[in-house]
């Protein structure tokens, strides 16, 4: 019979500690470290019955990150000149979106694959060696299904653990979260015109590579509609200019390592009526 060899065990700990400002007295480690779990391993399945490991023979990986509460954000001057309803900005990881992650539960390992193929994927970019020729990721994240399936709540609590999980590469991590029903008017050519400098926007506050950018578009449908449709001329000309707009600021943000693209969306579903007999 051949040797069995054993895999060490590859855990993720995060550590949250407690910001503390103007304290001159002795501090020890429990007084800054208010948690500390295991967020992901790499459990072989053969080897199911583990349930303890001796951690000289496991590989950690701790990431040690404190929340943001919202009154000590300073974002920069291109948000602070360009700030509107049509989207928001939010540095993370935030206070508000703590809890988001364990809220979530879904048939399948569906939030465990996104974040491991998404932090894999964007180390993978970040190897200073890595010829994109060879390859190439788009950065987008496209999660779909019918309303109320948790589809926002999943693209919030992915970036609230990306800003943790890619916090050795990044110092600091923005939320852009876009409100597409507000960049819609009513008004001829207005709507194409929000669209494009809303854009423009993201791209100056996406230019930073110190920083992760996370642009987050619920309801993308309602901006990027149908090419096929658009060229058969059934839609007005300012929504095939958002649609093409929409397109186009993407291939930009699509180059930008630094940034990664989450788009929820509801399929349409057509129901085929049944021939008469």
């Amino acid at each position: 019979m051949g040797r069995v060899f054993k895999f060490p065990v590859y855990f993720i700990a995060s550590l949250l500690v407690i910001d503390i400002h103007d304290y001159s007295g002795s501090l020890t480690c429990r007084d800054y470290i208010q948690l500390v779990e295991i967020t992901d391993h790499s459990q072989v399945e053969a080897y199911p019955d583990d349930d303890h490991h001796i951690l000289a023979e496991c590989e950690l990986d701790i990431a040690i990150y404190s929340l943001c509460n919202g009154e000590d954000e300073d974002l920069g001057p291109a948000y602070q000149k360009d700030k509107s309803p049509q989207f928001n900005v939010l540095k993370l990881p935030h206070k508000s979106l703590d809890g988001l992650w364990d809220s979530l539960i879904f048939a399948g390992p569906i939030r465990e694959s996104s974040l491991r193929i998404i932090t894999r994927m964007m180390r993978i970019a970040k190897q200073p060696h890595l010829n994109p020729a060879v390859i190439y990721w788009h950065n987008l994240v496209l999660l779909h299904g019918p309303p109320g399936s948790g589809k926002t709540t999943l693209a919030l609590a992915l970036a609230q653990k990306l800003s943790i999980r890619l916090s050795q590469f990044y110092s600091a991590t923005k939320l852009v979260e876009i409100n597409s029903h507000a960049l819609l008017s009513k008004w001829f050519g207005e709507s194409s015109k929000l669209v494009g400098e809303l854009f423009e926007t993201i791209t100056t506050i996406s230019s930073d590579e110190s920083s992760l950018t996370v642009v987050l578009i619920d309801e993308v449908e309602t901006l990027a509609g149908s090419r096929e449709k658009a060229s058969q001329g059934n839609e007005c000309g300012d929504a095939i200019r958002v649609c093409f707009i929409t397109f186009s600021f993407y291939d930009i943000l699509a180059c930008n390592t630094d940034c990664i693209n989450i788009y929820c969306f509801v399929p349409v579903y057509r129901c085929k009526s049944w021939p008469e007999d």
